[in-house]
C-alpha cells in the first residue's frame, strides 16, 4: 500500500513560520528570561578567554593541581605539607566555582611551593623533577602569578557569591537585578584607588636611576606634602631632592630596586636623612592584610579552650613568638636563658 502524500508542500514553510512568529509575539510576556547566574558564567568565562595572560595564570593552576594529583604518592606530600586545604581540578563548565581552585594558592602559596620543592627532590622521574622545578622557580616565586592569584580570588569570590544567591529558590527578580547591578557596580569602581595615590606620590623612587631632574624635584614636593600632619612633614622635599640627585649619580649598576636602595643607605651612615625616610616609609606599606589573618589564625591555635584562663600578657607573648617564629628561631637560647634568669635573680643574699 503506498503511504499517502502529505498535503503540505515546500509552500507550507513560509505559513508555519508566520503562525510560529505571530504566537512568540503575543506570548512574548510569558517567555523565560535567559537565566542571569548561566549568562553571568558565560560573561566570565568569555573575558577570561579573551586574555592570553588569564589562560596562561589557569593554565599554571592546572599544571600545579596535575602535578600532585598524578599519584597517590604526591598527593602524599601535599597533604604532609598544606593542611585544612586541598588542591582542585580547574572546571570547565562553572568558571565561577573555579575559586575552589584558587583559594589554596591564596592563602598557602608558600606551603605549596615547599611541597613541590619536596616533590623535585624526591621524585625519580625526569619529567615530574623538571616540572615541579618550573612551577617554583618561574610560578610561584613570581611577582605577577602571585599578584594573579589574589586578584583572581577576589574577582571569583565575588562572582561565586552572587551566583549561589541566584540559586536559590525564593529568588525573585527584583532581587536579582539589585545584586548584579551591586556586582557590576563592584568591578566598575576603581578597588585600588589607594594603590594609586601610592603610586602618585612614591613612583619616583622606584625607578630613581631614570628619573629626570624635574620629576624628581616634583615628586619630592608632592611627597613632603603627603607625608605633612599637622603643619609638620617626615621629610624636608628641597633636601630630599638634593640628596637624591646625589645618590642617582653614585649608586652603584647593581642597585636598582628600592629595597636594594634601602640596603645601601644602611651603610652611608647619616649622609642621606630625608631619602632614609622616605625608602623606608615606602618599603613599609602594607600590600595585603595576610599578614593580619595570619596572627588571627595564630590566636585561634594558641588560645584554646585548654588555655582559656591565660592572662593577656602570656597571650601576647605567645602569639609573638608564633607569628614572628623564623626570627624566635635564629636567637640563642642560652644567652636567653642567662638574661631571664639574672633580671629575677632574688636580691637577699643568705648566709
Amino acid at each position: 500500500m503506498k503511504k499517502k502524500r502529505s498535503a503540505e508542500g515546500p509552500e507550507a514553510e513560509p505559513q508555519k513560520t508566520e503562525v510560529k512568529n505571530s504566537r512568540v509575539e503575543r506570548n512574548r510576556v510569558n517567555q523565560l528570561p535567559t537565566l542571569p547566574r548561566r549568562s553571568l558564567n558565560l560573561v566570565l568565562c568569555d573575558k577570561a578567554n579573551s586574555s592570553s595572560k588569564a589562560k596562561t595564570f589557569f593554565g599554571v593552576i592546572q599544571r600545579i593541581y596535575v602535578s600532585f594529583a598524578s599519584s597517590p604518592q604526591r598527593w602524599a606530600i601535599l597533604k604532609d605539607n598544606v593542611e585544612g586545604f586541598t588542591l582542585k581540578q580547574l572546571s570547565q563548565t562553572r568558571w565561577e566555582s573555579r575559586v575552589e581552585s584558587v583559594k589554596p594558592l591564596r592563602y598557602h602559596a608558600p606551603k605549596i611551593r615547599d611541597a613541590l620543592v619536596i616533590l623535585a627532590n624526591s621524585t625519580t622521574e625526569a619529567m615530574a623533577k623538571s616540572e615541579a622545578k618550573s612551577l617554583v622557580t618561574h610560578e610561584l616565586e613570581n611577582f605577577e602569578f602571585l599578584f594573579c592569584v589574589c586578584i583572581w580570588y577576589n574577582l571569583l569570590f565575588a562572582v561565586n557569591s552572587v551566583s549561589k544567591l541566584l540559586q536559590s529558590e525564593d529568588m525573585d527578580i527584583e532581587v536579582a537585578i539589585k545584586q548584579l547591578k551591586g556586582l557590576v557596580t563592584d568591578f566598575e569602581r576603581n578597588r585600588f584607588e589607594q594603590f594609586k595615590v601610592y603610586e602618585t606620590n612614591f613612583d619616583f623612587l622606584f625607578n630613581l636611576k631614570k628619573s629626570s631632574d624635574e620629576s624628581l624635584k616634583t615628586g619630592c614636593e608632592n611627597l613632603e606634602s603627603f607625608l605633612k600632619h599637622g603643619g609638620a612633614s617626615d621629610i624636608d622635599g628641597r633636601e630630599l631632592f638634593m640628596e637624591l640627585k646625589v645618590l642617582k649619580v653614585g649608586l652603584p649598576n647593581e642597585v636598582n630596586k628600592p629595597i636594594e636602595v634601602l640596603n645601601y643607605l644602611k651603610h652611608m651612615e647619616d649622609c642621606f636623612p630625608n631619602s632614609w625616610i622616605a625608602y623606608r616609609i615606602l618599603l613599609t606599606i602594607p600590600v595585603t592584610v595576610a599578614s593580619g589573618e595570619r596572627s588571627f589564625s595564630k590566636l585561634k591555635q594558641i588560645k584554646n579552650y585548654l588555655r582559656s584562663t591565660m592572662s593577656q600578657e602570656r597571650l601576647n607573648g605567645l602569639a609573638m613568638l608564633s607569628i614572628e617564629n623564623d626570627f624566635a628561631a635564629k636567637q640563642d637560647y642560652s644567652s636567653l636563658i642567662d638574661l631571664f634568669a639574672s633580671k629575677n635573680a632574688r636580691r637577699a643574699m643568705f648566709k
